[in-house]
């Protein structure tokens, strides 16, 4: 190969950054040239690439740090997301060329533009308001395609049926992902469905999150979560706890399934998850698909307390204060709700309020109990807020105001609080 003579260098180099006309410089104009037009080409295609379905499914929701209370993070998000709560999720900061992970958060609460995350364990990096991030779930199977390309033939309520081609396979729960074109052609995706039920070439599917009306003619791609297509009894714990979760809740339509739930649970919380380990108490305690068993319930709500859950503590303090499981303790129960409490759970909150008005644990203190009854009322607890209404309604611990006590009352009815709203309805017809 023979090199390039430095005279044809320095030309080159010169017509990079100087106008050429004439001569030999005018012969080295076509070369930055069709440098430039392949650059343009390329930045089309990538341009055309993150427009595809493909590529817009696996760009993580965007949005923004907008409060930061007690550990737990509100999110703005710039547009529609998938996210659910109780979905596992790594919150990332975008700062630069890389992305900065935060750490790894539950949702507590999910809107269609506004995320509240609670920490799984202390932040890498503590999220700051107005911080830009992105929010990566975890602990979900991911999918990959069947290879199966259809069409929307009809839309329900929240149904849509599909015509496929001759030979597809596809399987009940498989996943729809819907374009919003009628044809194969790089779009936006407007939604995801679960496949319900295959008769020959029609497929009915349930919606599982949309951001606008399919159209009759859009064009659909089928995937399948891995863990269908090849069950793994020694899969990732947040997996199971997810899997398991699904379960118990019974999404999409199903009744739940405490069975399949609590064999999901078991085996995460066996990994060391402490979720997983805190539902297996609410089942033994409660008797979800099981006979109730107490001293189970405790036995699981102290190992999730050994890994620091807010939850836990809660459950153990609850389980003391009643004498379930284990001996009727009320000062060690009011000193659980304290620790699940620093750690923001509103029900411990709560709990402390009320501990504090009937003097159960600890000394009566009217003063102390109306704070308590306050950090959960403005984080939107409903039954902190209506007893923040009683405490002005009946001057206890504050002194009496009916106009304050109303704004309470109605903030809480508001959030679906019944005695609440009994109360308002009963001062608007004079009743003391």
């Amino acid at each position: 190969m023979k090199s390039t003579p430095p005279r044809a260098l320095s030309l080159f180099h010169t017509c990079l950054f100087k106008d050429c006309h004439s001569g030999a410089f005018a012969r080295q104009r076509v070369i930055p040239h069709i440098h430039i037009s392949a650059f343009l080409i390329l930045i089309a295609i990538w341009a055309l690439l993150l427009s595809s379905p493909g590529w817009a499914a696996q760009e993580p929701p965007r949005g923004a740090v907008s409060a930061t209370n007690g550990g737990v993070v509100r999110l703005d998000m710039a547009g529609p997301h998938t996210l659910q709560r109780g979905d596992t999720v790594d919150l990332l900061y975008h700062a630069g060329l890389l992305p900065i992970l935060l750490g790894r958060f539950t949702i507590d609460a999910a809107s269609a533009y506004v995320l509240e995350l609670r920490p799984r364990s202390a932040p890498q990096v503590p999220p700051e308001k107005g911080m830009s991030v992105s929010v990566e779930i975890v602990g979900t199977p991911p999918l990959f395609p069947t290879g199966t390309i259809g069409r929307v033939v009809a839309v329900l309520d929240n149904e849509i049926i599909l015509g496929i081609d001759n030979g597809a396979t596809p399987i009940v729960r498989d996943v729809v992902r819907v374009s919003s074109n009628s044809f194969l052609t790089p779009d936006r995706e407007v939604g995801t469905w679960e496949v319900t039920k295959t008769d020959g070439r029609n497929v009915h599917a349930r919606k599982i999150q949309t951001t606008s009306e399919p159209k009759i003619g859009a064009a659909a791609r089928f995937f399948r979560p891995d863990f269908r297509a090849n069950p793994s009894p020694n899969s990732d714990p947040d997996v199971l706890f997810e899997t398991g979760l699904a379960f118990y809740e019974g999404r999409n339509g199903r009744p739940p399934d405490y069975t399949q739930a609590f064999d999901r649970f078991t085996k995460a919380a066996e990994a060391g998850h402490g979720r997983a380990m805190v539902y297996l108490g609410v089942m033994n305690g409660t008797g979800q698909g099981m006979p109730i068993d107490a001293t189970k319930a405790f036995r699981w709500y102290a190992k999730a307390a050994e890994l620091g859950l807010a939850e836990a503590y809660y459950n153990l303090g609850v389980f003391h204060a009643q004498g379930k499981g284990v001996e009727k303790n009320e000062a060690l129960a009011v000193a659980l709700f304290r620790k699940a409490a620093d750690g923001g759970n509103l029900q411990a909150m709560y709990n402390l309020g009320i501990c504090h008005i009937k003097g159960i644990g600890v000394g009566k203190n009217a003063a102390q109990a109306v704070q308590w009854f306050r950090i959960a009322a403005d984080k939107d607890f409903p039954a902190a807020q209506y007893r923040m209404g009683w405490v002005y309604d009946k001057g206890i611990g504050v002194p009496a105001d009916p106009l304050i006590a109303i704004d309470w009352y109605r903030r809480a009815a508001a959030n679906g609080d019944t005695s609440a709203r009994n109360r308002l309805q009963q001062m608007q017809r004079g009743g003391k």
